[in-house]
This record gives C-alpha cells, structure tokens and sequence, in this order.
C-alpha cells in the first residue's frame, strides 16, 4: 500500500505514517481542547467554537503541508525530532492566532471575561414587576424606569432579606433607600436612611457579672460600646413588638445626651436578639400583595351641596379635598388642581371642596366662613375667595382678615350685609363643623388630604406625579363602564 512521503518524498506505508505523526496529532489535539475549555470559561457562543473547531483542522493541514515542505528542504533525518519541532509550532501558532475568535454577529472580537457575579441571588422578574409596579403607585413615580431594585441579600436574620432601592429623579440625582423582606417579597420594611448590622453572638464582652446576662443589658452594653456612649443610662430601650415579617422583631431606641434634642432610631432584631439592624431613618411597613391605592369608602360622608369646581355631569373622576385656607401646602395644591381641572382634563375631573380648619391657624375658621357664604350668593364666588386667601397668605393676620374679605366680596359684587349676617349665623359654622366631622371619621389629621376616587393622598406630590395618578384614575373609570355596558 502506497502513502505519502514527508521525508524526501519517498513513500510510506499509512500505519508508519500514522505511528511516526501521533505524537503530532496529539499535541494540536491537546492545544485544541485546551483551547475549547479556555474559551468556554470565556463564555463563547457555541458558533465560536465551531469556528474555532473548524480553524483548527484547516491550520492541522496546512501545517501538514508546510512540514512536507520544509522536510524537502532541510531533508530531516531524524523523524522524531522533526514531528516535536513541528508540534511546537503548531502549538505556537495557535498561541498566535486564539486571542481573537468570532462573536454572535460574526464579527472578530476579543474574548469576554465571564461576568463578575454579585453577592446577592438572582431577582425573581415577576416579583421585581410586582415590587416595582407597587413602589410607582406607592412613591407616585410616573416612569418606572426610575425605580432600580438591587440584588437579593440574605441576612443573618433566618427568613429576612435585603436589597438595595434607588429611586433617580429629574434633576439627574437619586433617592436612595433599603428593603427588609420575606422570602416571598409579599410584606417589606421600606427603610430611608442609615442601616447598620450588629452581631451580638460575637460580642467577646457581653458577660457582665452574670453567665447568662438578660438581653437588654447584652444589648444596651453593645450599643454603649459602639455608640460610643459613656453613661448606660441614657440607653433607653422601648418594648419589644412583632412586625408583619416573620421571626423579625422591632423595638424603639433613644439616646439621651447634656445638650439637644436625644438620638432617636429603630431596632430589629431576632427572637434571640444577637442579631440586629440599627435604622436612623423613617421606616415604612408595606404590604406588596395589596393595591397601595385602595379606595376608602366615600358614602358615609357629606358631598351634596358643597364647593365644586369643574363639571359634575361628565367628570369619571372625583377628586375630595379636605383643606385649610392657611395652609401653605394647601395653596401649593390648589394652582396644582386648578391646572389639572381646568387646563389638562377639562369635563373629565371635578373637584369638592370640604373645609378642614386646623387649630394651629387662628384665621382659617372665619376665611371658610366667609368663603362659604359667598357660595351660596354665587358658587364661583366660592373659588375667588380661595385663590384671594391662598395667594395673600403671607399678608394676611387675625388683624386684617375681614379687609381681605370685604375687599374680595366687592370685587364680586356681592351684598356685604348678607354676606356678614350669614357668618354670624348658625347654618355656616355648622357646615364646617360638619365638614371636620367628616374628616375625622375618615382618619384626617393634616392638610391638604385628598381622595381621587376613593384613594387616599396626604399630601400634594410633583404636579406631573398627581397628573399621571388622575390619567390612571380616567382610564380605570374607562374600563369600568366598558364591563358595567
């Protein structure tokens, strides 16, 4: 059987051929597994590889030929000597040319590092939707996009997990923030502000004079210690309290100094309590399986003939505001909803005024009633006096109220002797009484507090905020009528 010369072209037989090239074939065999392996830990798509394969029995056989060339030439002698330095350079060549590999679209790449693995686990996505959906309409964040969720921690606490929040905002800036969860993200504690973790299983000098020393005393030596507080007595730990995150446990702490006001925080702890989180912050209890905007029943409170502003035929939704005429934030809240009933959903949102007079404003009682008993000369008369005591609140004293309400009642002509004999009565002063009646049994304890369609918000957000919470409103009324059809 004939075979093909290497060594000045004489023939060979295949098995000679076969025995005196193994040492050849094994070592680019060897470099090509290397090679697969190297690239895999380099996350190369399969079509890579396959490239790579490919290349590799195409360079095999050039080398097969270019050796057959140089054999000729030089006219080696010893065979062995020549497949070794022949292998050599195939290894070399490969060295040479697998720093670069194709990529998904085809294109020479350099090879990507595998990526750098986080501490925290993968998110589920349907919670991270959830959680997410639930912060936009608790936050009131019209782009959710703004909303970023970090990965998922487990802390020392058993069941209790954390994540990072960062809310960005239009300024180009962002809010940061912390969740405690379960492992199912269906309750969080939102924390904003500091956390720091404590270990108290470690803490080398609990003991102090006894072997098994009571926890508050474990605790409070720890706090001492890492507080940086020389007396203990002003340590001053409230009662312990479940929370709504299983085998996870809150108490309140104070820290009292010589000079201002004392350092107030919150503890969570174990049942143990050797592990705790000390929060100097806010922290808000949520329950992600619930709507955040649950509506409050609205029918056992007074809406009939009372300040409207906007259209009461056609508007799909309703918008309750219990509010104070010396308010700053109320007036804050009035251009917000002037623009929004007037100018961006005219017909589609109405408004009902409802007079929550606080005690700490000694003019507001007598500027709604005055403001009331216009209503009744003439309803646009009622929205005149608003805009007039909102827009003067600066100005406006105990001292000068009745100028500005004279001088507003004028200007719309209205009679001033009947306006003056109806605040005097009993009719008015009762309608506001009525009005704060309302608003307690609704749990209304601060001013501006709406209701738009049923939801409750304390408090006036950023006017694209509120716009984007009234569209929401209009499209669920939307899809109300179209199942009730």
């Amino acid at each position: 059987m004939a075979g093909v010369g290497f060594v000045s072209g004489s023939p060979e037989p295949l098995f000679q051929f076969c025995r005196r090239h193994l040492a050849f074939v094994l070592a680019l065999n060897t470099t090509e597994r290397a090679l697969r392996f190297k690239l895999k830990n380099y996350q190369i798509p399969p079509a890579s590889l396959i490239s790579c394969q490919t290349g590799f029995w195409v360079r095999m056989m050039a080398l097969m030929f270019g050796r057959r060339a140089l054999g000729t030439v030089f006219d080696f002698r010893h065979a062995r000597m020549t497949q070794v330095v022949f292998a050599l350079i195939g290894i070399f060549l490969f060295a040479i040319f697998t720093p670069e590999t194709f990529s998904a679209d085809g294109v020479p790449s350099t090879l990507h590092k595998p990526n750098k693995q986080t501490k925290g686990e993968p998110a589920d996505a349907a919670l991270d939707a959830r959680m997410s959906l639930y912060l936009q309409k608790s936050l009131m964040i019209p782009d959710p996009s703004r909303i970023q969720l970090g990965p998922i921690n487990k802390t020392a606490i058993g069941g209790l997990y954390f994540r990072d929040l960062r809310v960005a905002n239009e300024q180009g800036g962002s809010i940061k923030a912390s969740i405690l969860t379960d492992a199912g993200e269906d309750r969080i504690l939102l924390v904003q502000g500091p956390v720091q973790a404590f270990d108290l299983s470690k803490d080398s000098s609990e003991k102090i004079g006894s072997l098994n020393p009571a926890p508050d005393a474990k605790m409070t030596m720890h706090l001492q210690k890492s507080l940086k507080i020389a007396d203990p007595s002003h340590i001053q730990l409230g009662p312990i309290k479940e929370t709504e995150l299983k085998g996870l446990y809150f108490r309140d702490l104070e820290v009292t100094h010589d000079s201002g006001d004392p350092l107030r925080a919150s503890i969570f702890t174990n049942a143990d309590e050797d592990q705790v989180f000390l929060i100097q912050g806010p922290v808000e209890a949520l329950d992600v399986t619930k709507d955040p905007w649950q509506k409050v029943d609205l029918t056992t409170i007074h809406l009939e003939d009372r300040p409207v502003m906007g259209s009461s035929k056609t508007a799909q939704v309703t918008i309750v505001e219990f509010a104070d005429f010396e308010c700053p934030f109320c007036a804050r809240a009035f251009g917000i909803l002037e623009t929004i009933i007037r100018t961006r959903h005219p017909d589609k949102v109405r408004l009902i005024y409802k007079n929550y007079t606080l005690q700490s404003h000694p003019w507001s009682t007598r500027a709604a009633l005055s403001a009331q008993c216009a209503r009744l000369q003439n309803p646009e008369a009622f929205w005149e006096f608003a805009r007039g005591f909102y827009n003067r609140q600066d100005s406006i004293s105990t001292d000068n109220i009745d100028d500005q309400i004279n001088e507003t009642a004028t200007g719309l002509k209205l009679d001033l002797s009947t306006l003056k004999a109806c605040m005097s009565g009993e009719a008015a002063k009762a309608r506001i009484l009525e009005d704060q009646r309302d608003g307690d049994a609704l749990g209304v304890t601060t001013t501006p507090t709406l209701f738009i369609n049923g939801v409750q918000l304390i408090g006036m957000p950023e006017e694209e905020a509120f716009d984007w919470m009234v569209r929401q409103q209009i499209v669920a009324s939307k899809e109300k009528e179209i199942l009730l059809r």
